[in-house]
C-alpha cells in the first residue's frame, strides 16, 4: 500500500462514509495486563493491617 502524502490524508475525527473503521489504523499498541507471580508477591497475614473497624 502506497503511503499517502499530507494532502491525501483526511482530517482526523471525521466520518466520511459509513463502515470505514477498518481504514483507520490507530497503532499497534494494545492494553497490557500485569502478570502476578505468586512466589514474589505473596503476603503473609502478619503483613496485613486491620483498622479498628476490621477493614484492611
Amino acid at each position: 500500500m502506497k503511503e499517502k502524502n499530507w494532502k491525501e490524508i483526511p482530517l482526523g475525527g471525521l466520518i466520511l462514509e459509513a463502515g470505514n473503521a477498518e481504514e483507520y489504523e490507530t497503532g499497534s499498541w494494545r492494553t497490557y495486563r500485569p502478570i502476578r507471580d505468586e512466589e514474589k508477591n505473596s503476603l503473609s497475614d502478619k503483613a496485613l493491617r486491620k483498622s479498628k473497624f476490621g477493614r484492611l
